[in-house]
């Protein structure tokens, strides 16, 4: 600012830069600046800031217009996409205290960063002295988060850009949480005893008997046909087999079924 006296009294030029024409200004009417004890500071106003017993009753409108009077900044922005910034939430404790499955996103990435959340009193306060009070006067009581399941989401770490610099890499909030949920359960599935496949109800045929024992050696001499021209080998070959060689195979495929249902029924197997 370019501030330059005039010959007349009471008056001063004024510019916001030397670049600028200045303007005749009246001495009465230039004012001190009104404090900006939120400068720097950006907030977010999240949901109900209703508290009980309050004896002003301010909205998030209002709220929002007291910041910016006093140098602060309300962030509207997808909260996920300022995980690196440093942010104070405005809330109120009824939201604090809802069940975790019901907090909005923005109160829970809050608590998974490391954010201050505090009650609207702290701006009204700053708005009363032209101060910034201390956060931790007005600082909400999170016991109820905190005590939520460990794997529930509000607990899971979050990886922004800063912290995963190192790495040359950036991890999404939910990543951590669930590579443990995955880990966990495959501990257990590999706790449990695989199940055995059930039996059959009844031999197989004569023909799939032939098929098993002709199938090795077609393949064995023909590696490059393909499924189809094997098993039309072995249904042309099976047409040349003789009902005295068919009955053989049937009595082998009904031995091979009684020995596999005595294995079965004589194996431990949990119910």
């Amino acid at each position: 600012m370019v501030i330059n006296l005039t010959p007349r009294k009471k008056h001063i030029k004024v510019a916001t830069s030397s670049k600028e024409r200045p303007i005749d200004v009246a001495l009465d009417q230039l004012r001190e600046p009104t404090p900006q004890p939120l400068k720097n500071h950006r907030f977010i106003i999240s949901r109900n800031i209703a508290e009980r017993g309050e004896k002003e009753k301010v909205n998030t409108e209002k709220l929002a217009e007291i910041i910016n009077n006093l140098g602060g900044i309300v962030f509207s922005g997808d909260v996920e996409k300022a995980a690196d910034a440093s942010l104070i939430i405005i809330t109120s404790q009824k939201e604090i205290n809802k069940a975790t499955q019901k907090l909005n996103k923005t109160l829970v990435m809050a608590y998974r960063l490391g954010w201050k959340i505090i009650s609207k009193k702290l701006i009204l306060e700053a708005r009363n002295t032209n101060t910034l009070p201390s956060t931790s006067h007005y600082e909400l009581d999170l016991t109820s988060i905190r005590n939520a399941p460990a794997s529930n989401v509000v607990h899971a770490k979050v990886f922004t850009k800063s912290s995963m610099i190192n790495n040359h890499q950036v991890v999404g909030g939910h990543r951590e949480l669930k590579k443990k949920l995955r880990e966990s359960s495959k501990r257990k599935n590999s706790e449990k005893e695989m199940p055995q496949k059930s039996l059959s109800k009844k031999p197989c045929t004569a023909y799939v008997m032939f098929s098993k024992q002709m199938w090795k050696s077609i393949i064995k001499e023909n590696p490059h046909f393909t499924m189809h021209e094997v098993n039309s080998v072995v249904s042309e070959m099976w047409k040349q087999v003789g009902n005295e060689d068919r009955s053989a195979y049937r009595q082998k495929a009904l031995e091979n079924y009684e020995r596999r249902l005595e294995h079965y029924n004589s194996a431990d197997r949990q119910p």
